[in-house]
């Protein structure tokens, strides 16, 4: 840790601030006793008015260069107790913040976050502390009122308002083009709302129906087509539509840019994909089984995997924006059976299947190895955090 080397600087300031100390405390006692010899010349009898007049143009002119105040004494850079107060503020987002929490996790970190608040306040004093600490304090209620925090934050929305102020109104006022712009952004939700409905659609199998729902995630794909006018004009730039395009999202999951040219799959990993295709077929609005085109048990007129899918440049995630091999890529996942997994996304593809009505995503995975949090020397979470393992990175290489 660094405490040992902040206290040794502190004490090492320390020791300038006394040198410091003493060097104003003498200049302050030089400079009162030179303002007392002055005030005795000018109360000595002896002395004619004129001379008095000359003594009193001194005394002015010497309390005026009076030595400044010596500034408060130096802090410590770090406290003891600041590190237990980060753990507990850490392990509070942590238990607060996943997408998924149970009543006991909320609980716990709720408490923490108490403990963080009055912690920082008897360690830096009221005066230390600033309204979104008060805020702060709020977040445990809302989240048993409304939701977890991926359900309810305000990021995208946000960041589209900061767009849509930056805007350049070519000194237009009156508020007739926000009022424009944000009309089209509920005409495009609703347009999206529509075209996800009728994409989810498969109750009527019909040749007409699934045409239809082909057009429909068509135009859910097309994120970053221009929808009018007053949109195009104020949405110019490219991080601009992103911006937009992520807080438009209607749908759960939202795909990037794909590759131009495909990739090949390799025969692992099309088993894999294929095994999934076959094994969820009905809910996937499938109309046959799968078979490689090398299979000798394939009966006439049998579907064929294809082995060839598209890079994907990110994933939108409820809200969230999924780069592979990013910070944003390493990711948590929690699974009836498994949920503790963990891993960093390596590659996302785009596949799209003869036969299914709707191409799906897969993300090729590293994932972590969950070790038993007993290993950890010296482990400062034993006593915040109830988790019982931790991660490491693997050298697994899987497609989920």
């Amino acid at each position: 840790m660094h405490l040992p080397e902040a206290t040794k600087e502190h004490q090492s300031a320390m020791k300038k601030y006394d040198h410091m100390r003493k060097r104003h405390a003498e200049s302050i006692r030089k400079h009162n006793q030179d303002l007392a010899d002055l005030w005795s010349q000018h109360e000595a009898a002896t002395t004619s008015e004129k001379e008095k007049e000359r003594i009193l143009k001194r005394i002015t002119a010497l309390e005026s260069q009076a030595p400044e105040a010596i500034p408060p004494p130096p802090k410590p850079r770090m406290h003891a107790d600041e590190i237990i107060l980060l753990l507990r503020l850490a392990t509070s987002l942590k238990l607060l913040l996943a997408p998924m929490t149970t009543a006991l996790e909320r609980k716990r970190g709720a408490d923490l976050l108490y403990d963080y608040l009055l912690g920082y306040k008897q360690l830096y004093g009221a005066d230390a502390m600033v309204p979104n600490h008060h805020f702060a304090s709020h977040i445990p209620s809302q989240l048993e009122e409304f939701a977890t925090i991926y359900e309810i934050w305000a990021f995208l929305p946000e960041r589209l308002n900061m767009v849509l102020k930056g805007t350049n109104l070519n000194n237009r006022r009156g508020g007739q083009q926000e009022v424009t712009m944000m009309r089209e952004y509920y005409r495009d939700l609703a347009l999206r709302a529509m075209a996800s409905d009728v994409a989810s659609d498969r109750g009527d199998m019909s040749e007409s129906a699934h045409t239809t729902c082909l057009v429909a995630d068509r135009l859910l794909a097309r994120s970053q087509e221009g929808r009018g006018a007053a949109e195009g004009a104020a949405v110019t730039e490219a991080h601009t539509t992103v911006i937009q395009d992520d807080a438009l999202l209607g749908l759960r999951v939202s795909t990037g840019a794909k590759a131009t040219h495909p990739v090949t799959l390799s025969h692992a990993h099309a088993q894999i994909i294929m095994r999934f295709y076959n094994t969820f077929r009905d809910h996937l609005g499938g109309r046959a089984q799968l078979y490689f085109s090398h299979d000798r048990h394939a009966p006439p007129g049998a579907i064929f995997f294809e082995h060839h899918a598209h890079e994907l440049s990110y994933v939108i995630l409820n809200g969230r924006r999924i780069t592979p091999r990013d910070a944003s890529a390493i990711v948590k996942v929690s699974l009836p059976s498994r949920p503790d997994l963990a891993g960093d996304v390596i590659r996302l593809l785009y596949h799209k299947q003869t036969g299914f009505a709707r191409p799906q995503i897969f993300a090729e995975m590293l994932w972590m190895d969950p070790q038993p949090i007993t290993l950890v020397a010296g482990n400062p979470w034993r006593a915040l955090y109830a988790s019982s393992e931790y991660y490491e990175p693997g050298d697994v290489l899987t497609i989920s």
